[in-house]
C-alpha cells in the first residue's frame, strides 16, 4: 500500500482493540497490511460504492488441515478526501468471543471447517471454500 495515496492528516480509526485508537497520519492508515500473518490472505468480498466514501466487507483466511479456514471477518469504512485520497478508516473486526455461544457454534459462525457440524446436512457437497451461514438452507 502506497502511502501517498492518503492525505497527510488521515486518521485510522482501529476498533479492534478492547480500547479502540485514533491513529494521525498516513503511516499508520498504510501500514496495517503489515500485521497480517505469514500464510494468510486478506479477501474483499464486497465494496460499496460512492464518491466520497465506501464500505469494504472483507474475511482473513488461511490454508488449514481441512481446507481454507476463516481466521476474521470485518468491516472498514473509507473517506476520500477532495484530492482522492484516503482521509479517514474506520475498521471493526468480528469479535473473538461471543457471550452464550458454545464452541461449535462459534466455529460455525466464524465459518471455519475445524470442528465438525452436526447441523450440517449429509447430503451438502464437501467445498474447501468459505461459505456463507445461509447457503444450502431450504
Amino acid at each position: 500500500v502506497d502511502e501517498t495515496n492518503f492525505s497527510a492528516d488521515c486518521l485510522y480509526e482501529d476498533l479492534h482493540k478492547p480500547f479502540p485508537s485514533m491513529t494521525p497520519g498516513p503511516a499508520a492508515a498504510a501500514g496495517q497490511h503489515r500485521k497480517q500473518r505469514f500464510g494468510d490472505r486478506f479477501v474483499v468480498d464486497r465494496i460499496s460504492d460512492g464518491l466520497e466514501a465506501c464500505g469494504i466487507v472483507w474475511h482473513v483466511e488461511k490454508d488449514g488441515e481441512e481446507g481454507i479456514e476463516v481466521v476474521e471477518r470485518g468491516l472498514t469504512f473509507v473517506r476520500i478526501d477532495q484530492d482522492c485520497r484516503v482521509c479517514y478508516v474506520r475498521e471493526i473486526g468480528e469479535p473473538t468471543f461471543k457471550a452464550g455461544l458454545s464452541p461449535a457454534t462459534f466455529q460455525q459462525l466464524r465459518g471455519s471447517s475445524s470442528v465438525p457440524q452436526a447441523s450440517a446436512s449429509a447430503s451438502a457437497p464437501a467445498t474447501s471454500q468459505p461459505r456463507l451461514l445461509t447457503e444450502g438452507r431450504a
